[in-house]
């Protein structure tokens, strides 16, 4: 049996509340389009960014653009487009993802650096880093109680006097 193929199919519709700048920003990270790859999908006419999916890895390309802020429709493929498959992929100018490029992650927004606007410096003269010293090292505390010493051996004779015949 033949499993059904489906195609992704975005024609500018997005999540409620969203922005077409924010999806656009969405979709260019997640995705990694670049700037005429965006242009070309915010065309306003209808575009098949996927062809050729299972129902699952459609289902999963669907979540990452609702994630994204976009809405994209899942169709099934006609027996003529699944054969055509590799000749119009040569002719598609947006490739989303490279093969094996998991689609679910998250990536977190980059984080705007925070507001140092209110801070400045104190005078150099009003300035002490004797706070910054580290403490003192506190000494170890060893136990040698079950050390001893060995007792020490008078000086063999001849030892001292063939260094000071030399």
């Amino acid at each position: 049996m033949i499993e059904r193929r489906y195609k992704l199919i975005f024609s500018g519709r997005l999540r409620g509340g969203i922005t077409p700048g924010q999806a656009k920003q969405a979709i260019k990270e997640r995705f990694r389009l670049s700037h005429t790859q965006l242009d070309q999908l915010f065309s306003g006419q209808p575009i098949t960014v996927k062809r050729s999916l299972d129902q699952a890895n459609a289902e999963r390309y669907q979540r990452a653009f609702a994630a994204a802020g976009a809405l994209v429709d899942i169709e099934p493929t006609s027996s003529g487009e699944d054969q055509d498959v590799h000749a119009g992929a040569e002719n598609q100018a947006m490739q989303l993802l490279p093969a094996g490029t998991l689609i679910d992650e998250q990536v977190p927004p980059p984080q705007a650096p925070p507001d140092t606007s209110h801070l400045q410096l104190a005078p150099s003269e009003a300035t002490s880093l004797e706070d910054c010293a580290p403490p003192p090292p506190v000494p170890p505390k060893l136990d040698l109680s079950a050390l001893e010493l060995a007792p020490i051996e008078p000086p063999q004779q001849e030892a001292l006097t063939t260094r000071h015949d030399h």
